[in-house]
């Protein structure tokens, strides 16, 4: 309806390490099924404690479905950084060959200046005849 707003659920904050493998699957799956983070998955057990056979089967397919989730998700960051790391390797490669190219023209020029230096100096004076 207009005029309904809903406030945005934010994801939980990610409790990892940055930089580990924790992190990156926290940063996962904090965005697909919050109770399967690093920090709390410990506590499905707590959960189980009074939960009928009906909402854990419930629970346990939505687990499966997050599970596969995050696994496709991995599979796809996997794909993407192997890659931008072939792309950045091929990218850092061709300026290596630039600034190799650049430097060897820049050589070849002074070899010329001094080549053409060379030819423009008289020629010392021949010694005297005996």
């Amino acid at each position: 309806m207009p005029g309904d707003t809903q406030t945005p659920v934010l994801p939980p904050k990610n409790p990892s390490q940055p930089g580990t493998a924790a992190w990156l699957y926290d940063e996962v799956v904090r965005f697909i099924e919050p109770d399967l983070m690093s920090d709390r998955i410990v506590l499905a057990r707590k959960w189980r404690d009074g939960e009928t056979d009906v909402t854990y089967t419930e629970r346990q397919a939505r687990y499966d479905r997050a599970k596969a989730a995050v696994e496709e998700a991995m599979r796809d960051i996997a794909a993407l950084s192997e890659r931008d790391g072939t792309a950045m390797m091929q990218e850092l490669r061709r300026g290596a060959e630039q600034a190799d190219d650049e430097q060897r023209d820049q050589d070849l020029s002074a070899i010329d200046q001094a080549m053409d230096e060379a030819s423009k100096t008289p020629p010392p004076p021949a010694p005297p005849s005996k």
